[in-house]
């Protein structure tokens, strides 16, 4: 209905009691109109509910439940004049007031000062407070039902929620309206759990609390059902990066209100509010240390500097936004040449790392490429305002001093809030003995009392003991893995592994360059190392080093939970969340919308160090996914000026290329003579959900027609080519390929028995294959029981299944292998569900994980279990759990298995099943 013809159809209705004015604003359920109240001669917000509403809801019992919540009378609750049905029109008036909604503010500042948001906070948990304890809980927290007027916070609709929910629950959740809105809902809310008390809008009142601070909700996603999977699995990403200043207890308070279990948040909305308040105004955040006065007083002493009068009145000063356990740690000046002082300072990073309360920040990452040259000469005004930038407390310079027959390391702490020298020291040996790292280490030793509390001590001999000839070799390691030079770096960390073994750190780092260099063999032989001597490794590198070798055995969500502890233990690393993102976007964790989430983790690792560029490389690849050509050539750019490899950099140009200009415009069959396994990993990009087919059916052809192709990549150009084809329905062209010499020569008619699971009109040519392979099950290999198992399944053929799956549990018997035992289960669960048993079926098909290497889950079909996952999808459905059936639907977007093209049609249908299911 028209806005001009709506108003008149009310001013009919309601002209009695109000005149109409114009429209306020209008949402999912209702419009707002500015009014005058004749009686009353009084301007009132009149909210009328939608026809559709007030439908399903019906009015008796929704203007007794709005006159219930009506008896609310609370300074930061707008309240409630009146509400009534009038020829079937649901309303209720409320005060006007000027001012705006926190939603508007959001829009035009989006973050608000810590106090600002604190004290919108508290005053709404006031409010919620006040009306839990008279058992009414408003359901709909969120910016849009928050007024603001003046330095006051106003709870509007308090009652709409609960009147839906009261007078129409049951007929809403059938009709798919929900109450609540995506980006604010809590986990049982998200669930469709009716049964809701005040925890659930102090969760609520969380998320708002977060987006007052970060700029946005805390679980954002493309759709409503992407949000809501997010509510339910995934914890809150921390407030302190992208808002760094926000002090530790205010993150904590939130993120213990934003607890996935009510009974873990707090117990009501005032405590809440009191944390909040008290978090703000603490001098000392909690999980930090707080020099005491006495220490402080003994460091002057040591430095020769008055600061007993700054010890004396730091009790009396406000929180200060730099974090008492971040150093930055500059390279020292060396009037020799060479790069020593820029690997003194790694060193004694890592040394400060020995103290698992320190968190080291190398300072050559800030430095601009003329203050590199000449560390030594670095202002201490600009030392300063780096600090600051990166919200470290103190900071550490020095100088390397060579005199004809003794070398000395100077080092020298400083304190950005004193804007003083707190501490120096040195360490010295004779010019032909000295290893000038571990005098770093020395000298560093003698700084962290400093650092840490009275009588606290460090065991510093993992770096101080090692050989010299190893730690240098590291160093060089360390210099060339800072700028990217990955083949470079892994040389240098292969040296230092052989010449010591015990250097932990070092073979770690030599893993992260294997791995960046797709040598997962030799990536885990390394890591291996580092963790047969992990208590000789840095604290926080203990938890990632376990992450990397969970992510190269495929084990995805292991890595997630080592990943997760290690950006728990420092939310600022960069690489810690790379990897976390390489491992949704590689492995198959049992996430919802992992792509998403790969996404996410790289953009979070550009924010904190925007010249880490490994995430440069698979943003770059996404951006070409969608089509959003301005930020694929500037992602491209980026990387390819900070990537030295050319192997990457010729693959994405590639994919830019045709994604652009499409197929005609690359050379994929020059490319595919060149290098057929770059042009076969292209292909695979730009095959994921379906975004560029034609690109990436011209790759795949290229690279099967190719002589240069071995057998291998033949395989995965047939796989990938045929998936692509049945993505898009072409029927046809999938029986010439599948039945042609060349798929012959490569047992592709196997694949019928898969693609017949899916796609119509196959189901003649995967009977006859099925009927060629024959039943003797006891001499064919676990892949090829699988695809038969899975095309007896889907025809419920009980008995021929029965003597699959037995024939594979002897093979798991015997053979003990992974692949073997995961196939049994595989199998075990299709009988399961063929003998009717669904409840079983469902546990056991949700048992199941993905555990293949990357590579195998690129193109190995059988290891994605992705007819399994979409036969889960669909029992969930048909069950009822349509946020289950949305969440393990959307695994399909995992960029990697080419198998999920064939099966990505029926994901997406179901998809749109689930959504109109919910209605959100």
């Amino acid at each position: 209905m028209a806005e001009a013809a709506l108003l008149d159809r009310l001013q009919e209705v309601l002209g009695e009691r109000y005149q109409l004015a114009r429209e306020l604003g209008r949402g999912g359920m209702a419009v707002v109109f500015l009014a005058t109240d004749l009686r009353q001669d009084r301007l009132v917000a009149l909210k009328v509910m939608r026809p559709e509403i007030a439908a399903e809801v019906g009015g008796e019992r929704f203007v007794r439940e709005i006159r219930i919540a009506a008896r609310l009378q609370h300074p930061h609750i707008l309240g409630l004049h009146d509400s009534g049905e009038i020829a079937g029109v649901l309303y209720y008036t409320m005060p006007y007031v000027e001012g705006e909604s926190l939603r508007q503010r959001l829009e035009r500042e989006r973050q608000l000062p810590l106090a600002d948001a604190i004290r919108i906070g508290c005053q709404v948990a006031e409010a919620l407070s006040y009306a839990h304890q008279r058992k009414i809980v408003h359901r709909d927290i969120k910016p849009g039902n928050i007024l603001l007027v003046g330095n006051q916070a106003l709870v509007a609709d308090f009652g709409l929620a609960r009147a839906l929910a009261e007078a129409g629950g049951e007929e809403l959740t059938k009709s798919g309206l929900a109450v609540g809105t995506p980006s604010y809902m809590s986990p049982e809310q998200a669930s469709g759990d009716s049964h809701v008390d005040g925890r659930a809008d102090t969760y609520a009142l969380g998320c708002v609390v977060y987006e007052m601070l970060a700029g946005e909700p805390p679980f954002g996603g493309r759709t409503a059902q992407a949000i809501l999977a997010r509510h339910r699995s995934e914890p809150p990403p921390s407030l302190r990066v992208v808002r760094p200043t926000t002090p530790i207890a205010v993150q904590e308070a939130i993120e213990r209100a934003l607890a996935k279990v009510p009974a873990d948040r707090f117990p009501a909305a005032d405590d809440f509010a009191r944390r909040l308040e008290a978090a703000s105004h603490s001098v000392v955040e909690r999980g930090t240390h707080s020099p005491s006065r006495r220490w402080l007083a003994a460091s002057a002493v040591v430095a020769g500097l008055g600061l007993a009068a700054w010890g004396a009145w730091q009790g009396l000063l406000p929180s200060s936004p730099l974090d008492p356990r971040r150093v930055l740690v500059f390279p020292l000046g060396d009037e020799a040449e060479g790069s020593a002082g820029e690997g003194v300072a790694t060193y004694v990073g890592y040394a400060l790392e020995g103290a698992p309360e320190l968190r080291w920040l190398e300072g050559w990452d800030w430095l601009s490429e003329a203050e590199r040259q000449r560390p030594g000469d670095l202002p201490s005004g600009t030392a300063n305002a780096i600090s600051r930038r990166q919200r470290a407390r103190y900071y550490i310079d020095g100088r390397i001093v060579r005199g004809p027959d003794s070398v000395t390391v100077v080092l020298r702490l400083h304190d950005v809030l004193g804007d003083s020298v707190v501490a120096r020291t040195g360490a010295s040996a004779a010019v032909h003995g000295a290893a000038i790292p571990q005098l770093g280490v020395q000298a560093i030793g003698r700084l962290l009392p400093a650092l840490l509390e009275p009588g606290r001590e460090v065991d510093l001999s993992a770096l101080a003991q090692r050989r010299p000839t190893a730690i240098a070799a590291f160093l060089q390691g360390e210099h060339a893995y800072r700028r990217v030079s990955f083949a470079n770096a892994l040389d240098h960390y292969r040296r230092a592994v052989r010449e010591d073994s015990s250097l932990a750190i070092a073979a770690l780092k030599g893993a992260q360059a294997a791995n960046w260099r797709e040598l997962d063999q030799e990536a885990l032989q390394l890591v291996d190392v580092a963790l047969s001597t992990q208590g000789w490794l840095p604290h926080r590198y203990s938890s990632f080093a376990r992450g990397l070798r969970d992510y190269l055995v495929g084990a995805g969500d292991s890595a997630v939970a080592e990943y997760r502890r290690a950006i728990a233990l420092d939310s600022l690393w960069s690489e810690a969340w790379a990897a976390l993102g390489e491992t949704y976007y590689h492995l198959l964790p049992t996430v919802p919308s992992p792509d998403s989430l790969a996404e996410d983790a790289f953009l979070r690792a550009r924010r904190i160090d925007s010249t880490f560029s490994p995430p440069l490389l698979h943003l770059a690849e996404i951006a070409i996914r969608r089509a959003d050509t301005s930020l694929a050539v500037k992602l491209v750019r980026d990387f390819q000026r900070a990537e030295p490899d050319s192997i990457f950099s010729t693959r994405l140009e590639l994919m830019l290329s045709c994604a652009r200009a499409g197929p005609e415009s690359v050379e994929w069959s020059r490319a595919a003579g060149r290098n057929p396994a770059e042009a076969l990993l292209a292909a695979r990009v730009l095959s994921t959900g379906g975004a560029q087919p034609a690109c990436a059916r011209a790759g795949f052809r290229a690279v099967l027609a190719s002589p240069n192709a071995g057998a291998s990549q033949q395989w995965g150009a047939l796989l990938g080519l045929q998936s692509a084809l049945i993505a898009e329905g072409r029927l046809a062209d999938v029986r010439r390929l599948l039945d042609s010499p060349q798929s012959s020569d490569l047992a592709g008619s196997v694949l019928y028995l898969i693609d017949a699971t899916v796609a119509t009109g196959l189901a003649d040519r995967a009977t006859e294959v099925a009927r060629e392979f024959g039943t003797e099950y006891s001499t064919m290999t676990s892949p090829l029981l699988w695809a038969l198992g899975a095309w007896a399944a889907h025809r419920g053929d009980a008995p021929g299944l029965s003597a699959i799956a037995e024939a594979l549990r002897a093979k798991a018997d015997s053979s003990s292998a992974r692949v073997d035992s995961l196939l049994a289960a595989v199998m075990a669960a299709r009988l399961t569900l063929v003998r009717g048993d669904t409840t079983s079926a469902v546990q056991a098909l949700s048992a199941l994980r993905p555990s293949g290497r990357l590579g195998d889950l690129e193109w190995q079909p059988w290891e994605a279990l992705a007819g399994e996952r979409l036969t889960l999808a669909e029992l969930l459905f048909a069950r009822g759990d349509y946020a289950g059936a949305d969440q393990v639907a959307s695994l399909f977007e995992a960029p990697q298995p080419v198998i999920h093209l064939v099966f990505l049609p029926a994901a997406l249908a179901l998809r749109e099943r689930t959504a109109k299911a919910l209605r959100q």
